[in-house]
């Protein structure tokens, strides 16, 4: 077996094992984001009822994307106060959570001895793939609990956003009424999703985990607060999805930006990473 095989094989088998007791290190959090995906979805299409929406009137896609549902942007009046939503932050702050600690704990452990045996290079896109497969997962998990939710409620399996999921989060839009699709704003969401969290990784390995996490919070906060493209929360967002709310953001655009963002943090966290003394680096923070 030659050396090229030998590092190919070792790389595959440090994946196998990030992919083992990465999710084994996960499985609580993915019960909990099952229940709280069952939880958020249940009182977004339950809050419809204040706005005169019947719940009949919601599709799949609806439910789906009320997981994400936000709120309209900020507008300063006299005596209001800026609240995020809650569970838009929450649900996404979920994933970001759920990447952010098994690299670091990995470092104390088995990756100690992986990086005696293979290349920094693959321990670092090993925990990449990872930081993906979880993301997927994750919302995976979400769409599961969208459909169950959309059998229990007998609403239709389509992918068009209606008027009444826009209308449950923003009084600006504007839907046609065969509604709009879906499947650009679910991979925006998706792809963001990703880049954010391996951003979030290469910004740990350069400061600190507590500190990438703070960031990721706040960018979603400000996010909430202020819609404009450059805020990539707007992105993960329905309330600012620029097919119906005037002034809002394009998927498609998002994509792109997901697309650059993420081999660009993977590329520039493998940079630092390769040059990091990992002995006198305190990365556990």
């Amino acid at each position: 077996m030659n050396r090229h095989t030998t590092t190919k094989w070792t790389a595959w088998r440090t994946l196998l094992i990030d992919l083992r007791l990465g999710f084994s290190a996960s499985a609580r959090w993915y019960v909990l984001t099952a229940l709280f995906a069952l939880c958020s979805i249940e009182l977004a299409v339950a809050g419809s009822d204040f706005f005169g929406i019947e719940k009949a009137s919601l599709t799949w896609a609806d439910h789906l994307a009320l997981f994400v549902g936000g709120c309209e942007p900020y507008v300063f009046r006299q005596g209001l106060i800026f609240v995020p939503p809650a569970g838009w932050l929450l649900g996404l702050l979920l994933p970001a959570y759920m990447t952010l600690g098994y690299p670091y704990r990995d470092l104390m452990g088995f990756g100690q001895h992986a990086l005696i045996r293979t290349s920094r290079a693959s321990w670092w896109l090993s925990k990449c793939a990872w930081i993906v497969l979880t993301v997927i997962a994750f919302w995976a998990i979400v769409v599961a609990a969208a459909t169950v939710i959309t059998v229990l409620d007998g609403v239709p399996f389509s992918l068009r956003l209606t008027q009444g999921a826009f209308a449950t989060v923003s009084g600006l839009a504007n839907v046609p009424p065969g509604g709009i699709g879906s499947l650009p704003f679910f991979a925006g969401v998706l792809g963001m999703s990703v880049a954010l969290c391996l951003a979030q990784m290469t910004l740990a390995f350069i400061v600190r985990p507590s500190v990438a996490f703070g960031c990721m919070a706040a960018l979603l906060v400000v996010s909430a607060h202020t819609m404009h493209p450059a805020l990539l929360g707007n992105y993960l967002m329905l309330a600012r999805l620029g097919d119906a709310v005037p002034g809002g953001v394009s998927p498609l655009v998002g994509l792109g930006v997901a697309a650059v963002l993420a081999p660009a943090s993977v590329v520039g966290g493998l940079f630092f990473f390769r040059r990091t003394d990992l002995v006198a680096k305190e990365l556990f923070a």
